[in-house]
């Protein structure tokens, strides 16, 4: 089955050199693909160049090329490594090569001659096909060509598994002929489910995004099976200037995810956003020092995160649901549930990270069930103690900054191969919000 890496791949192929200002909602650098580790990364406009030979044998399951596995699970477009790789045992050739056509596909046909040089019967019940790709390991909201493509940045990507309606078992000795087809449909084909046309999260048009949600909401599609949105999925939107009374952010570009296709607390919800770790400016936070009354009562949520829902485009913000979260109590120290809420923080309960945490804020959000990016985590979150300010600083345990100021040269953030080089910290804010 063909991947959805695959699918981003070609998508990226159709934007890797064009201008460098877009003026649709996908950018070059926003499109992600999972590698065969699971980490998530961003395909640059390098990897849409570059195409060399991926369709030799390698016994490796991390390296570029076809690998043959015994797994049995079916495959879906979200599979991003082989279930259970075979790194020895076959010696494997490939024989034919050719790319025949018909009205509706592009195809590829290879065939390969595996001889079984173990001691015992080997079975072959999978196939993986794997793409070595320059990518990024953050999105680049600016719509300009991504610069880092430094061979550390070089990611390997499933773009295939296909799983053989006949296993092959090969005994030893002996060489068994397989036969390799990998076919796709032409790109303008449209998707159509009960008379919703269904379109990526990052790239349909506001009306078409709202129309999903909103069938979505009616119970005629749901986002996942029939529209084909996951969790991680990312919308670059734009957001007006707005201000709290003490603070003033510029209209700008920023990054909305799914983190959750659960309802959350009841409010009857098919999907949960967070605002992702911004890329650009960023939402700068109340900065008043008396701000310290918990939650419930802070300027944080009475005042900065209306604004900033009232700044939100207007298919978001009208179909924003009001909510309620779980918050430690200033005055008497249990948990208590706060109300009307269009935008809020997130708990250090349901971002996945014990790390002064209170017991009973939330659940984990799927989104963060298993984050390997400590980034993640630097967000200002929904706790203060009454006497901490929310800009204290990280050891407080209240707060820590959602973003780092990057160095950048022609607005392209410098790596100097293991992290990216930055000067400062400046708290953001990074709220989620109910659709």
């Amino acid at each position: 089955m063909i991947t959805k890496n695959f699918k981003q791949l070609s998508r990226m192929l159709l934007i890797g050199d064009g201008p460098q200002t877009e003026t649709g909602n996908i950018l070059v650098g926003m499109i992600k693909a999972i590698d065969v580790t699971g980490g998530a990364w961003y395909l640059t406009s390098y990897s849409a160049e570059g195409i060399t030979d991926y369709t030799g044998y390698t016994n490796a399951w991390d390296a570029q090329g076809v690998t043959f596995g015994s797994g049995t699970t079916q495959p879906t477009e979200n599979d991003y490594k082989l279930e259970s790789p075979i790194s020895s045992g076959i010696s494997v050739t490939r024989d034919v090569y050719k790319t025949p056509t018909s009205s509706d596909k592009l195809s590829v046909e290879i065939h390969y001659s595996v001889t079984n040089t173990s001691g015992s019967d080997i079975t072959i019940s999978e196939i993986g096909l794997k793409k070595s790709l320059y990518a990024a390991s953050v999105p680049n909201i600016l719509a300009t060509p991504i610069l880092t493509n430094t061979p550390t940045l070089g990611r390997v990507f499933l773009i295939d598994r296909t799983l053989l309606d006949n296993p092959v078992t090969i005994h030893p000795g002996d060489t068994a002929d397989l036969k390799y087809i990998l076919s796709v449909d032409h790109p303008n084909k449209t998707k159509t489910v009960n008379g919703i046309k269904c379109v990526p999260f990052e790239t349909g048009s506001d009306q078409e995004i709202g129309d999903m949600i909103d069938a979505a909401h009616s119970g005629i599609i749901d986002l996942e099976t029939d529209a084909g949105w996951g969790i991680g999925d990312r919308r670059c939107i734009d957001v007006e200037s707005f201000t709290d009374g003490v603070t003033t952010t510029d209209r700008q570009k920023v990054f909305i995810e799914i983190t959750s296709f659960k309802d959350y607390n009841n409010c009857g919800c098919v999907m949960q956003f967070d605002f992702f770790e911004p890329l650009e400016k960023g939402f700068k936070m109340h900065t008043n020092g008396t701000d310290t009354a918990g939650y419930a009562e802070c300027n944080m949520r009475l005042v900065t995160l209306p604004a900033l829902a009232e700044a939100l485009p207007s298919w978001l913000k009208s179909r924003l649901l009001t909510f309620s979260v779980l918050s430690r109590s200033v005055a008497s120290g249990l948990i208590e549930s706060v109300p009307n809420n269009k935008l809020a923080l997130r708990s250090l309960s349901e971002l996945n990270t014990s790390q002064n945490a209170i017991e009973g804020e939330g659940d984990v959000i799927d989104g963060y069930l298993d984050v390997n990016n400590s980034w993640r985590y630097r967000r200002i979150r929904r706790y203060a103690n009454g006497s901490t300010q929310w800009y204290s600083g990280y050891d407080s345990g209240y707060d820590v900054p959602v973003s780092r100021t990057f160095i950048a040269v022609n607005n392209v953030r410098l790596y100097n191969g293991s992290d990216y080089v930055y000067v400062t910290s400046e708290p953001m804010i990074a709220p989620f919000g109910c659709l």
